[in-house]
């Protein structure tokens, strides 16, 4: 294969854009990834300003840029790249990468753009942010922690709240340091079966201990995850005080009615089986 048809393939099978225009601007060369990317065919590009695949400010700027640039040499883009947008054939406007190389050709200069679209990357990156503002909002407790070291990596605002500690302090402590129960050992022991697949998800009730001393129940959900390019844990837990304070009260108001009940006459007192109250008779002796 020529030099010349070799290019050639390179630059049909590039996934990236590449428009090539000259020292006025005007679109002399584009690939299929550039028709797929902007929506116009070649024949439609070429000859035609390059600014038709910008939106505006950039539409208007992009002119100026050029003349500055064979005026001072001043490269404010060529051979270094930055973030702007395109502007699709049906007006649509999407975030891209470009890169500018020059080449002189003779007595001539073109310059060739390599377009890298980011609207997958823009996307990915709004859904970590909405999902990181999930999880620093959400009512229940959850914690991050490193799967080797098992280290905090990531505290949500409830969780501080309820634990007292700062999200510094917590960035140096384990779940260990907060869970009287448990040692280093039988903690690990306890997320063996996350590390060898054997399950997916623990679930489990325990103790946290606050930063002034005072502990609470906790219902926990435990499973494994990547957290930053890392093995990570993700602890979603639920403060169950309130709920075994009012389960622990029942029981001893039951405790209460079957004693009563067991110790007073029959003719004396019974259980009324709507309101579940002990009533009184009178007694007539």
């Amino acid at each position: 294969m020529h030099d010349a048809a070799r290019l050639r393939a390179v630059l049909d099978n590039a996934v990236d854009g590449i428009v090539t225009i000259d020292e006025r601007g005007l679109v002399e060369a584009a690939n299929p990834a550039a028709e797929k990317l902007f929506g116009y065919s070649v024949a439609e590009m070429v000859g035609r300003n390059v600014s038709m695949l910008m939106p505006s400010p950039y539409r208007e700027e992009h002119d100026g840029y050029l003349a500055n640039y064979r005026r001072t040499h001043v490269r404010r883009i060529i051979g270094i790249g930055r973030e702007a947008e395109g502007r699709r054939k049906d007006g649509s406007r999407f975030p891209l990468y470009v890169a500018v190389s020059e080449v002189s050709l003779g007595s001539r200069r073109v310059f060739t753009g390599f377009v890298h679209d980011l609207t997958d990357i823009r996307k990915a990156e709004e859904q970590a942010t909405q999902l990181g503002r999930i999880l620093e909002e959400s009512l229940n407790e959850i914690f991050i922690f490193d799967a080797e070291t098992l280290i905090f990596l990531l505290v949500n605002r409830g969780a501080l709240a309820n634990i007292g500690y700062s999200a510094d302090e917590m960035s140096r402590l384990t779940p260990v340091d907060i869970k009287p129960e448990f040692t280093p050992a039988n903690f690990r022991a306890l997320l063996d079966p996350l590390v060898s697949g054997e399950k997916s998800v623990l679930q489990f009730e325990t103790v946290h201990q606050r930063r002034d001393g005072s502990r609470y129940d906790v219902d926990i959900r435990l499973q494994k995850t990547r957290w930053e390019q890392r093995d990570a844990f993700v602890a979603t837990i639920i403060d169950v005080t309130e709920q075994k304070r009012a389960q622990a009260e029942l029981a001893r108001r039951d405790m209460e009615l079957k004693f009563m009940v067991e110790h007073l006459p029959a003719a004396a007192a019974y259980v009324d089986s709507k309101s579940g109250k002990v009533q009184f008779n009178q007694v007539v002796e």
